[in-house]
């Protein structure tokens, strides 16, 4: 799976600005990986995509999965299996 995964997506509604800390050290133990995380943003005003920086890319692994389902709810984090595109500079 870690070694597949193209992206990290996770749906966040209407969160209250703190819930960013939340998510930050919910995913910290699991830095240091090739995978990125993107937060998709819905809210009544504005909604988004945002890709997190390089200094966010995880290691997918369950336990990450299972600490944000548990936070967020199930069908809001999905792992991306597409295939990966590098680009170089």
């Amino acid at each position: 799976r870690k070694l597949s995964a193209s992206s990290l997506k996770i749906y966040l509604e209407n969160q209250p600005p703190e819930f960013a800390d939340t998510l930050v050290s919910t995913i910290q133990p699991y830095l240091g990986g090739e995978c990125p995380v993107i937060i998709e943003y819905n809210a009544p005003h504005v909604s988004g995509e945002i890709v997190l920086g390089d200094h966010h890319l995880v290691h997918p692994n369950d336990s990450l999965l299972l600490e944000l389902q548990e936070l967020l709810g199930r069908d809001r984090v999905h792992l991306d299996f597409s295939a990966r595109t590098q680009q170089h500079a």
